[in-house]
This record gives structure tokens, C-alpha cells and sequence, in this order.
């Protein structure tokens, strides 16, 4: 039992290395990728050990016990099964090396099949597989077929950590130059279109937000539609006290100027004050907006 329990924390080592490489890599599926994971580790860890146990049992007819210690011991009526405990310690840990090699060669191939530049992908590729090389070569030595699977985790870890980067999909930010453009030639519906294009890359953009209520407060002369779009925009989890003080100040302006509406823009400028000092008070709350 003691050598299982010397096994077990470089196994799970094991399993969480493959796996934050797995979900960094499948972030963007995040819902699944546990499950498809725990899927795998169950049939690359388990199903190798419960043979081995059961092979090791005796209970397989026409199949003998392949370690001769415990087919001696059990057929002398002997502890066989504290021997058949120990023989799991090794076999675990070389069934959880390879299953982890086996799991960073298959990352590294849809890392490979993901990357856009090619040329930085092989020479990352290149560099790092000839520096790993001659240390992956000694632990092979080392410890020969059972230290294969711990060889390929020395080679092919930096390789997927250094490699990974160069797979994942950078989020370009928002860029409101065309519906600036559109803006500038009297083009505001054509300009609406490009914030709403450019707020579906990014739909909690506050500089969008406030674009688009500017847009219907100032030039669609549509009050309420701006006054709905700063209400949900502050009422947003990410919006900080200085923004939504903006925004609403903002909003203040565009009662006063567009509706000629004093009170309306008294109220803003009190509520923009409030929410200050709220912002203050309790940052990280989910705020109610006046």
C-alpha cells in the first residue's frame, strides 16, 4: 500500500499537467472539455491497471499469472495479494507516463494542424526538440523502456508549452474607424451598422455602448433609445464608477441639449453623483441604475 501511495502523487501530476494543456488549448469549447478529458484519463488509466489486476489475480482461464512471486505465494496460500499491491506501484506509474506522453503528442498534432504562421511553428518546433533532445536521451537511457514514457513528457512539454501560444486565436479589440468614417459623411444608419458589427466581436465594450447612444441621442434624435442603451449599459457587472459617471454624465448633456429637458438632466447629474459615491462604497457589487 505504501508503494501505490508513493505512485499516486507523480501520477496525478501527470493528470493535471495534461489537462490544464488540454484546456488552455480547447478554451473556447470549455463546457465539454472536461468531460471529453475525464472520458480519456478514465480509459488511458484505469483500463491498463484493472487488466493488470485481473491478469494478476488468476481468475482468467487459460491465462497464467505473469509475476512469479505472486503465482508463487498464492498457490502456497501465502500474502499474494500485498505482492499484487506493490506490482501496481510501478505499473502505475509507467501506464500514467505514457498515457501523459501520448496525451502531449496528441496536443502538440492539433497544435500543429491550428498555427497560421508555419514557418515560426517549425523553427519554435525545431529549436526546442534539438535542445530536449540529448536530455530526453539520457532519462531513455537511464531507465530504458519503463522511463520511455517520462523521456517523451521531458521532450515534448516545452514543446506544447512553447508552441501553444502560436495556436490560440488573439480577439483583435473593437475598431470604430469606419462607423467614425460613416459618421463624418452623414452616413449614420451605415455607422450604427459598424458599432453593432464591431460590439459583436466585443459585446461589453463600453466605448461601443456609448458610441451607439450617441448616436441615437444626437443625430436619430431618439432620447429614449439612448436613455435604455446608458441604463443597461451601467447596469453592466464590468463597468466601473468612472465610466458609468461619464456615461451618465453624458446623458445629461443630451437632455439638456437635444430634449431641452433640464429636470431630466438635473436627474442624471444626481444620479451620476450618487453612483459615484456608491462606486466608492462598494466596489465589485453588481450596481442598480437610477
Amino acid at each position: 500500500m505504501a508503494a501505490i501511495l508513493s505512485a499516486l502523487p507523480v501520477a496525478v501530476v501527470f493528470v493535471w499537467l495534461s489537462y490544464d494543456y488540454w484546456q488552455r488549448l480547447f478554451e473556447a469549447e470549455r463546457p465539454a472539455v472536461r468531460r471529453q478529458f475525464l472520458a480519456w484519463a478514465a480509459k488511458g488509466l484505469s483500463v491498463p491497471l484493472v487488466v493488470w489486476v485481473i491478469i494478476n489475480c488468476g481468475v482468467l482461464p487459460g491465462m497464467p499469472i505473469l509475476l512469479p512471486g505472486i503465482a508463487l505465494a498464492k498457490s502456497r496460500g501465502g500474502d499474494w495479494m500485498r505482492l499484487l499491491a506493490q506490482s501496481c506501484a510501478p505499473v502505475m506509474l509507467i501506464t500514467s507516463s505514457y498515457w501523459a506522453a501520448l496525451t502531449f503528442g496528441w496536443l502538440q498534432a492539433v497544435i500543429a494542424g491550428r498555427v497560421q504562421d508555419r514557418q515560426e511553428y517549425k523553427a519554435a518546433v525545431i529549436f526546442w526538440a534539438v535542445l530536449l533532445l540529448p536530455l530526453a536521451s539520457l532519462v531513455f537511457y537511464l531507465f530504458r523502456a519503463g522511463g520511455l514514457g517520462f523521456a517523451l513528457l521531458v521532450w515534448l512539454v516545452p514543446i506544447v508549452h512553447f508552441t501553444l501560444p502560436l495556436a490560440q486565436k488573439k480577439k483583435s479589440p473593437p475598431s470604430y474607424a469606419r462607423a467614425i468614417a460613416r459618421m463624418k459623411f452623414g452616413k449614420y444608419k451605415d455607422a450604427e451598422l459598424e458599432v453593432l458589427h464591431e460590439l459583436e466581436k466585443c459585446e461589453e465594450d463600453f466605448d461601443g455602448w456609448l458610441m451607439l447612444a450617441e448616436l441615437y441621442a444626437r443625430h436619430f434624435h431618439d432620447l429614449p433609445e439612448a436613455d435604455r442603451t446608458i441604463r443597461e449599459l451601467c447596469s453592466q457587472p464590468n463597468v466601473t464608477g468612472i465610466q458609468i459617471s461619464l456615461a451618465l454624465h453624458r446623458l445629461a448633456d443630451w437632455h439638456l441639449d437635444q430634449g431641452a429637458d433640464p429636470l431630466s438632466a438635473l436627474g442624471r447629474g444626481a444620479c451620476r453623483s450618487n453612483r459615484g459615491n456608491e462606486s466608492l462604497g462598494s466596489q465589485g457589487t453588481r450596481r442598480q441604475v437610477c
